[in-house]
């Protein structure tokens, strides 16, 4: 067994120009590093891959549309409907 922690794999990685470019974009929109936010999308792509029912729930899409536009009872914004 590996007395490596699973918090210390270490995965690179080269991408298209465009995606990392929305990649360098995203990481100073959020004030986070490329690599948090690599973490986080493939953390989030796991979870999804691995759920039993694969079905989106309203809250989860609700907090899918919140968390990308910025309204929502999460972030106390309003939308414009």
């Amino acid at each position: 067994m590996s007395s490596r922690n699973h918090d210390e794999r270490a995965v690179s990685f080269a991408v298209p120009d465009e995606a990392d470019d929305w990649l360098a974009d995203e990481a100073a929109r959020r004030g986070e590093s490329r690599d948090e936010i690599c973490r986080r999308l493939v953390t989030a792509a796991a979870a999804a891959a691995t759920e039993d029912d694969p079905t989106p729930t309203a809250e989860s899409t609700d907090s899918a549309v919140a968390t990308h536009d910025g309204t929502g009872p999460e972030t106390g914004g309003e939308s414009d409907d």
